[in-house]
């Protein structure tokens, strides 16, 4: 502490005085009533004036003996006198980078002032931080006057309370006021909590256990507490009342206390890569509050230029909404199909309403890669079906996203096999993983296992490629089933394919079936929604496409199967016609499941016969419907990028807060598709490095260290610690000539920093209310020297050591008892009393 001067105080007190009550209420009137009572008695001797004179001397003379007795001595403290402390604490929390409207255009022009703003220029639109930081800082002279009247100290607080400035000794006023605007300047609105009572409960505690002097707390906050406990009020409570000398809390209200009306958009779930030509869905959860029921908004979508700017409005397919309630959210789709390859910068939410407070909190950013990639699929069938030749001509027809080639198994050998333009007709299925490593998808229609063309040689022994079909599978690729009369699934009992599909085939006998009642699909809850099976645009229609009589998706043959594996997804069963279900096991039979293996999947169709929702409309609904399925199967192989290397997040969806912890996995393959194996004797193997793009275009670089695996998968592994939020990109640059694998990471702000921005002016009320101190505008803080009631400047007393001196016994004490008895005397003999 400072010192201001060394003082020394003396002052009277008594080793055995009564109570106080006692004193003035039974000594000194027992006193003056004796004495009344022995002058009454000279009444006829004596005039009144004399008689006065006379009781008072014998009055002050009793009451000298009463005050001897009574121990008197004077006690001397030497102190010294010290600068008391003040306390700024700035809120960096999230919520601090909200920018307000400040509607009234009164307080919009003090917040202006206070902030130095040049005239004309407005605070709406400032974000809360920035505006606090001036009001702070544009009048220097002013904080080095607080400098010099008070130990001044800077701290900030959002999920903890940190120090930046504190006095030091010898330094002027000028010089910390010029140390805390360096302080200032830099600080960012990026803790994800704001805990205002632990803000609170911490500098009483530094302070008070100190037994330090603190003329007050001034909070620059706006009042968002969404820390918990402990709560602000019950701690600014604790602060008055369960301190040594009480502290006072003034907080600085930064925000608009005017506007109760805000939009807000929390969340944005959307893919990360989407192919050119996918139609992509942005679901969005919406808040508002103080908004009348029943006010209608639409969605919006724009894409940002790189300096941040609106570059585009998307022509989005969505519905107008009502906004929820206070205490509600409302989930919103919209949608939209990228054609052209790039990447995007969005940001997704809804419009800025009349009469709204927060001005940036409507939307979300949401970054977006649009890759122009071809689909290597296989197709194999083992008879010339209608299934197989619709299906075919459509994956040649479809060259611009699709690279296809096509076995028909039952071919003549000199038939010559089909393929896309540019790649080179296969015979045979692929004997190993090089050959079989660049395909996405691979359908089988009712294949032989022990064709020639699947197992060449002289047993036919399929198990060799069943086996490389299920590592290819695990790899990440999309296998699909589609059962046939003949083949599929019957011929694959007991070989390795049974674990791969995601159904048990029930045995033929045991299922007659009516091939002249026709039969529909009935879309499971889960298919309702699944991408797969969403043929028609709109949700609600859909499941009328398969199971109504508007389409024409029905059937007349399916392979039975006992059950749905219960690894898998169900997503449509069968629903006949007319009465009576056929089976006994059970009646609803899945037609299309899908179970995920490993890092692939596998769909199954349980009939031959989808070449019939062709009827009258060629390949409208035909191709969507596989086309569809194809790019959700090719999902792991081609969004990544690269399929030689894939990037894996802990998170599936990339989005993590800040302070979690992000673990990544990279899986290496060298060019045969094999996993990359370290080897113990050389340490570089151990290692490899990805690199991280940070928002502001900076690049990281991430080592990865080999994980420990019997056998080896070609698996590495780092931790890194979201710091910040923002939008972060990681890739691994390729090889050869192909796309880089790439993640995209989202850091984001809390969902309870934004889940309700505007002010909290009750909570800094009740704050202030509770310690003894007072809300304080921008314009207030300025002005808070000049009002003695607010924090008044000075020092406060500190004692040290005590000294002690008996008055009871001194002489002048004696002389004084002996002069009045002997006045008194006189005074008697001269009016003939003695």
């Amino acid at each position: 502490m400072t010192l201001l001067a060394a003082v020394e105080t003396t002052g009277l007190k008594w080793r055995a005085l009564p109570p106080l009550w006692v004193v003035v209420l039974v000594l000194v009137p027992a006193v003056f009533l004796t004495v009344r009572f022995v002058y009454k008695r000279e009444a006829g001797k004596l005039s009144v004036r004399p008689r006065q004179l006379l009781g008072v001397l014998r009055a002050l003379v009793i009451l000298l003996i009463l005050g001897a007795l009574f121990g008197p001595f004077a006690e001397t403290v030497e102190g010294e006198y010290f600068k008391r402390h003040l306390v700024i604490c700035l809120d960096t929390s999230q919520s601090m980078s909200f920018s307000d409207a400040y509607l009234k255009s009164d307080y919009r022009e003090t917040v202006r002032e206070a902030a130095g703003l040049a005239p004309g220029e407005s605070p709406a639109g400032k974000p809360r931080l920035e505006l606090a930081k001036s009001v702070l800082l544009h009048d220097r002279k002013f904080l080095a006057e607080l400098a010099s009247k008070f130990r001044l100290h800077l701290f900030t607080f959002d999920s903890t309370l940190a120090g930046l400035v504190q006095p030091q000794e010898g330094e002027s006023p000028a010089d910390q006021a010029a140390r805390i605007a360096t302080e200032v300047a830099p600080l960012r609105a990026e803790g994800s909590v704001t805990r205002i009572g632990s803000a609170i409960r911490d500098l009483v505690r530094a302070f008070d256990s100190r037994n330090e002097p603190v003329a007050g707390i001034l909070l620059f906050t706006d009042g968002r507490h969404t820390g918990g406990a402990p709560e602000p009020v019950e701690e600014a409570r604790r602060a008055a009342q369960g301190t040594r000398e009480g502290i006072a809390i003034f907080p600085v209200a930064i925000g608009d206390p005017g506007a109760a009306m805000n939009v807000g958009v929390s969340r944005v779930d959307a893919p990360e890569v989407v192919l050119a030509g996918d139609e992509v869905s942005f679901t969005i959860s919406v808040h508002a509050r103080g908004f009348p029921p029943g006010r209608s908004v639409y969605p919006e979508a724009l894409v940002l230029a790189p300096d941040g700017s609106v570059q585009e409005s998307l022509p989005i397919d969505a519905a107008p909404f009502d906004l929820p309630g206070e205490e509600e959210t409302a989930e919103v789709t919209l949608r939209y199909r990228f054609t052209q390859p790039g990447t995007y910068d969005l940001k997704v939410g809804v419009p800025s309403q009349p009469g709204e407070a927060v001005l940036d909190d409507n939307h979300q950013r949401h970054p977006l890669r649009v890759a122009q990639l071809k689909m290597r699929v296989l197709l194999v069938a083992g008879q010339p079906t209608p299934e197989y030749r619709f299906l075919s001509q459509a994956l040649l027809r479809a060259e611009e996203t699709i690279a296809a080639n096509i076995i028909l198994l039952s071919a003549e050998s000199a038939w010559p096999q089909e393929a896309s333009r540019g790649l080179e007709p296969i015979r045979t299925f692929p004997q190993d993983k090089a050959a079989l490593g660049p395909y996405d998808v691979i359908i089988l229609q009712d294949v032989n296992p022990r064709s020639p063309g699947v197992a060449p040689g002289g047993d036919h022994d399929p198990e060799h490629v069943l086996t490389l079909l299920e590592g290819w599978v695990a790899g990440g690729g999309g296998l699909i089933l589609q059962a046939g009369r003949d083949y599929m699934p019957e011929a694959y009992r007991g070989t390795r394919m049974m674990t791969l599909l995601p159904i048990v085939p029930g045995l033929m006998s045991r299922f007659p079936l009516e091939l002249g009642d026709r039969k529909r699909f009935r879309l499971t809850p889960v298919g309702r929604t699944h991408p797969i099976m969403a043929i028609l645009k709109d949700p609600v229609r859909n499941p009328d496409f398969w199971d109504g009589d508007e389409y024409r998706s029905y059937f007349y043959w399916y392979a039975p199967a006992e059950r749905a594996k219960s690894s898998a997804t169900v997503l449509a069963v069968r629903r006949p016609e007319g009465a009576g279900y056929v089976g006994p096991e059970d009646p609803l039979h899945p037609l299309v499941a899908l179970q995920d293996y490993g890092f692939g999947k596998v769909l199954w169709f349980g009939t031959d016969e989808l070449w019939r929702m062709r009827f009258q409309v060629e390949n409208l609904y035909y191709w969507r419907f596989w086309s569809g399925a194809i790019r959700h199967m090719a999902t792991y192989r081609l969004l990544g990028g690269n399929k030689r290397v894939k990037i894996f997040l802990d998170r599936n969806d990339g989005r993590y807060r800040v302070g979690d912890t992000i673990e990544i996995v990279a899986k290496f393959l060298d060019e045969n598709f094999e996993p990359v194996i370290p080897v113990d004797e050389d340490p570089a193997s151990q290692r490899r490095t990805l690199h991280l793009r940070t928002p502001e275009g900076d690049v990281e670089e991430i080592v990865l260290t080999a994980v420990p695996q019997d056998p080896p998968q070609g698996n590495y592994r780092a931790r890194i610690q979201a710091a910040r939020p923002g939008t972060f990109r990681l890739y691994a640059e390729p090889e050869r000539d192909e796309e880089r694998a790439e993640r995209t990471i989202v850091v984001e702000e809390t969902t309870t920093e934004k889940r309700d921005p505007l002010m909290d002016w009750k909570t800094l009320a009740e704050i202030a209310k509770e310690s003894g101190g007072e809300v304080l505008t921008p314009a207030e803080f300025h002005t808070l020297l000049k009002d003695p009631r607010k924090i008044t400047p000075g020092g406060i007393l500190r004692s040290g050591e005590r000294k002690t001196r008996d008055l009871w016994d001194r002489p002048w004490l004696l002389l004084l008892v002996v002069g009045l008895l002997a006045a008194e005397w006189i005074l008697r003999k001269v009016h003939l009393l003695l």
